[in-house]
């Protein structure tokens, strides 16, 4: 099962994706790296976007392939996409992962690195957990030299090195048995497990990302109550000057917002409500 190569974060990153270890890896535009181990059905969507890119994907074709055999909403494919977006820096512009219409989903292929635009040396496997700096190379000793102390510093480095690495596997292993879930395990925005509460108010429904930021001041601003014609999932991440915003109609075609804390608020809320009713 071949590995992708991808642009993300508006271009400025680049990732590698393996689906048959459900891995992500990321690198920003500073050269930052980071590792993501995503959920199986994430894993099987996104391989399938990015098997042929640029072609749309029916919401029915990513459910048959993600869940396979299993019978799931078309709620759990809205946060499945959720959960991608926000992994590659898409979560406002979806310009990466695009939503067709009445049709489906499609990675946008100017967004795919193809073989020859990959790059020469790839991004690197996740790290341990505990590493050391790399030991430089020690120089060849003179003929009449004596060599066995650069050997015996050699060799206490490797050892060094072994024992860390081994130590890193055995806590990533550990961390992964207590975390995954080989069904139900959801990505946060950046990793982990995402914690959600769902709050009713005014006839709206809300998933609310549990990070210990409040939501009562946006629930507060909500005053009209929903339309009783209105269908639409609605998603939250509170955070510490604004909230973050998404919803999904039933026609598939996401809006999404960010909107401050303060005056203003209200008004705010209300005009997203609206867009996602009309």
């Amino acid at each position: 099962m071949k590995s992708h190569h991808l642009r993300v974060h508006k271009g400025a990153g680049r990732a590698e994706f393996r689906p048959e270890q459900n891995l992500l890896l990321i690198q920003d535009a500073s050269g930052n790296e980071e590792s993501l181990t995503i959920s199986y059905t994430d894993s099987r969507a996104l391989e399938l976007l990015l098997s042929i890119p640029g072609q749309i994907r029916s919401r029915e074709e990513i459910l048959r392939y993600a869940w396979e055999h299993r019978i799931v909403s078309t709620g759990s494919l809205n946060q499945c996409i959720f959960n991608l977006r926000n992994l590659i820096g898409d979560e406002k512009l979806h310009e990466i992962i695009q939503t067709v219409p009445r049709r489906g989903y499609r990675w946008n292929p100017d967004f795919a690195l193809t073989e020859h635009s990959a790059p020469e040396t790839p991004l690197p496997a996740a790290p341990p957990l505990l590493t050391t700096p790399a030991c430089e190379p020690e120089p060849e000793p003179e003929p009449d030299a004596e060599a066995r102390p650069a050997v015996s510093a050699g060799q206490g480095a490797g050892l060094l090195w072994v024992w860390n690495a081994s130590l890193g596997l055995v806590l990533l292993m550990f961390w992964l048995w207590q975390q995954y879930d080989y069904a139900n395990y959801t990505p946060s925005l950046l990793a982990g497990p995402v914690a959600l509460d769902t709050r009713e108010h005014l006839g709206y429904r809300f998933n609310i990302v549990r990070n210990g930021n409040p939501v009562d001041e946006l629930l507060e601003a909500i005053v009209a109550p929903a339309f009783a014609e209105a269908s639409a999932d609605y998603w939250v991440v509170p955070r510490s000057n604004d909230f973050s915003l998404s919803c999904v109609p039933a026609s598939g075609t996401a809006v999404n917002a960010i909107i401050p804390k303060g005056r203003g608020l209200a008004p705010a809320v209300s005009a997203f409500l609206r867009r996602c009713s009309a």
